[in-house]
C-alpha cells in the first residue's frame, strides 16, 4: 500500500543504478575465480592432490599442482635466505629484499646506500645450484689462477673470492660458495676493494652455504 509520502525512482535513474549493480556482482564473482596467492592451500594439502591426481593417471592436472607446489616453496625458501641480509652493514642501510626465481634458479638482491654512496649484495643459485654449480667451480678455479692483471683473488671465511674492477667505475667481488652459488658484492664509484671485503666480512657465509647445500 502506497502512501502519498511515497517518491518513485525516476526511470532514468533505474537503469544506470541496474548497469552499475550488474558490473559490481559481474567484477566480485571474476574475482573470486582467480585464485589467490594470500589464501594459499596448505603444502600438504597440495601435495596430496598431486599424488591423487598422479594415481588416476591424470598428469597433465598433477603437473600443473606441481607448478603451485614449487612456487610455494621457492616463495619459503626465498623468505629463509632473506636472514643472510642483514638490515645493516658496516654503516649502509638495506633496502628491500628482492627475490627473483626462474626454471630452478633463484637471485636474491638487496641494495645497501650509505649517503651517496651504494653497494649491492647479490646470490645467484638453484637448488643445490643446479648447472650452476658448474659455473661457480670455473670461477673458483679462474681466481685461483690469477690469469688477468685486472682481477685478485682473495680468501673471505674460508671461501675463494675474486675481485675485479676499479675505484672509478666501481669494484665487484664474487665468492664461490661450496654449494655451487656465488655471492656478489658490487659496489659504486668511490668504495674501495679493502671495503667491499671488510663489508663481505660480516656476512654469515658459512651459514648460508652451509643452508644452501641441504
Amino acid at each position: 500500500m502506497k502512501t502519498r509520502f511515497e517518491r518513485k525512482t525516476p526511470k532514468s535513474v533505474k537503469a544506470p543504478l541496474k548497469r552499475t549493480c550488474g558490473a559490481l556482482v559481474l567484477s566480485l564473482f571474476i574475482t573470486s575465480s582467480i585464485p589467490q596467492l594470500g589464501h594459499a592451500e596448505e603444502l600438504k594439502d597440495l601435495l596430496g592432490r598431486v599424488q591423487k591426481l598422479a594415481d588416476e593417471k591424470n598428469f597433465p592436472k598433477a603437473l600443473d599442482e606441481l607448478g603451485w607446489v614449487q612456487k610455494d616453496l621457492q616463495k619459503r625458501h626465498g623468505e629463509q635466505l632473506k636472514q643472510f641480509f642483514p638490515d645493516q652493514v658496516k654503516g649502509f642501510t638495506g633496502d628491500k629484499v628482492q627475490i627473483n626465481s626462474t626454471l630452478g634458479f633463484s637471485q636474491v638482491e638487496r641494495n645497501y646506500t650509505e649517503g651517496e654512496r651504494s653497494v649491492s649484495l647479490s646470490l645467484t643459485g638453484g637448488s643445490s645450484a643446479g648447472g650452476l654449480g658448474n659455473l661457480a667451480q670455473l670461477g673458483k678455479f679462474a681466481a685461483m689462477a690469477g690469469g688477468d692483471s685486472e682481477q685478485e683473488a682473495v680468501r673471505i671465511q674460508g671461501k675463494t673470492g675474486q675481485i675485479e674492477g676499479d675505484a672509478e667505475s666501481g669494484f665487484t667481488l664474487s665468492i664461490f660458495l661450496d654449494s655451487g652459488s656465488v655471492l656478489k658484492v658490487s659496489a659504486s664509484s668511490g668504495i674501495s676493494s679493502e671495503e667491499i671485503t671488510q663489508f663481505a666480512q660480516i656476512l654469515k657465509l658459512e651459514e648460508l652455504d652451509k643452508y644452501l647445500r641441504g
